[in-house]
């Protein structure tokens, strides 16, 4: 027997269809040593840098309002990047053996697609193309399929899919195949049959960040947003709408720092848990109130953290997808003024010469008897009076440098008028439960390494 066969029985074997909701999906940042994602050899300035464009491409990726938006050299050659901090590991279809792409996670598009064979032009991807055509489950989408969206559109005979982003896109035919997740109860992996997705074809500029050329590794994405096509929805019953994760800090010595998203049943929280609402269409919007530095109020323009539902310029979004934490001018500027207030006011500490992509750095570490201020986001649970609160400390909010001997603070500032993301950095060590359905959005403090 085949080497090849031997694989396609041996996965048989495990993809046995499942009556239960424990579904999960294992999720790895892509600046992981065990990836081989990003180069190894960048200096500190350019890893941090890249992870600082890409929480700036997810801020512009929100907006709904390109026409006019003036951009600067910079800016616009970070437009041909398609960024995420997370991959994941898809794995379906059926035939001599499954397609099992690496693809980013994105919680910012209910779109899921992979570059599939026959594709004009195409990115370069080590490894192949999905081949659909020696898929047995695979199916093109028809024009009268109920996510067939918008109606009536083809492309090559089947329902088209096209996803535009400045300059950058995606275009190609729907269609639907078996995908297989793993059972966080049992271990097993499950098979979920008749699953939409897009096939991309014509695929124009499409760069993911450092998988340059035929080292590539990324296939595609994988949309977590809530929306017609979206994973969540075309499996509800497993999924209800909830989904869970805690992410770690960053891993050392040979432990990955992975996470494991959860969903349905198993999307659990416990401890002392917070709970605020949430605005679930398309984006995952978060209702925030205000920010304080050390229990004093920071003087912010409240405006940019409403949601603007058309156009997508304001609101305050949860977006693992952006590693740091990103801020329009308007309110980066308060916030940056009032935590260098602090240090000046308690340790007599100036500011002092910037570290890209960070412009507000220390060159000494706060040692005994000192600290880093609490900076504390203050949230809305609607029809409720008050607010509730969630505190970012000093590993939620500050990076340091040289074996602590600087450190700077880990939030990069945007165009007016935003959005805001609250991005993985600020994100870690807390456990977060997403109920999409109910409007609401549950957090707890909980240390998250994984073995």
């Amino acid at each position: 027997m085949t080497k090849t066969l031997l694989t396609y029985f041996l996965l048989i074997a495990l993809f046995l269809i499942s009556n239960t909701n424990e579904l999960s999906l294992k999720i790895i940042p892509i600046d992981s040593p065990h990836l081989n994602i990003v180069p190894r050899n960048l200096t500190f300035k350019e890893r941090h840098q890249l992870l600082a464009n890409i929480s700036i491409l997810r801020g512009y990726s929100y907006r709904n309002d390109f026409e006019g938006l003036h951009l600067s050299l910079y800016e616009s050659q970070i437009f041909k990047f398609k960024a995420g901090y997370y991959v994941t590991k898809l794995v379906f279809g059926s035939g001599q053996q499954p397609y099992a792409p690496y693809v980013l996670v994105d919680t910012g598009s209910d779109e899921t697609w992979v570059q599939c064979e026959g594709c004009n032009p195409c990115f370069e991807l080590r490894g192949n193309n999905f081949a659909y055509h020696l898929s047995r489950s695979y199916r093109r989408m028809s024009l009268d399929d109920n996510l067939c969206l918008p109606p009536r559109q083809q492309f090559e005979g089947a329902c088209r899919f096209h996803i535009p982003y400045i300059s950058s896109s995606t275009t190609g035919f729907l269609g639907r195949d078996s995908f297989f997740y793993k059972n966080s109860l049992t271990g097993n992996i499950d098979m979920y049959p008749n699953i939409a997705f897009g096939c991309g074809i014509e695929n124009v500029n499409i760069v993911f960040w450092g998988n340059r050329g035929p080292q590539n590794v990324i296939a595609g994405v994988h949309g977590l947003a809530m929306g017609p096509r979206s994973f969540i929805n075309q499996l509800s019953a497993q999924t209800q709408g909830r989904f869970s994760y805690c992410l770690p800090s960053a891993a050392g010595g040979n432990r990955v720092a992975q996470s494991t998203i959860y969903f349905g049943d198993e999307a659990q929280i416990s401890g002392d848990v917070k709970m605020i609402s949430m605005y679930a269409m398309g984006r995952y919007h978060l209702y925030l109130g205000g920010i304080s530095v050390d229990g004093e109020r920071v003087d912010i323009d409240l405006s940019f953290f409403m949601l603007d539902e058309r156009r997508r310029t304001r609101g305050f979004f949860v977006d693992s997808g952006a590693h740091y934490s990103l801020l329009p001018r308007s309110v980066y500027d308060p916030l940056k003024m009032a935590v260098a207030t602090y240090f000046f006011n308690n340790y007599g500490w100036r500011p002092g010469s910037s570290v890209n992509p960070f412009d507000l750095c220390y060159a000494e570490y706060p040692s005994d008897g000192q600290s880093f201020p609490i900076v504390t986001l203050h949230f809305l649970l609607l029809g409720h009076s008050g607010e509730v609160d969630m505190d970012l400390r000093s590993e939620h909010m500050f990076q340091s440098l040289n074996n602590r001997r600087r450190f700077c603070m880990a939030v990069i500032s945007g165009n007016d008028p935003g959005p805001s993301l609250l991005g993985a950095f600020q994100q870690k060590n807390f456990k977060f439960l997403f109920d999409a359905y109910n409007g609401l959005f549950y957090f707890v403090p909980q240390f998250c390494q994984e073995n």
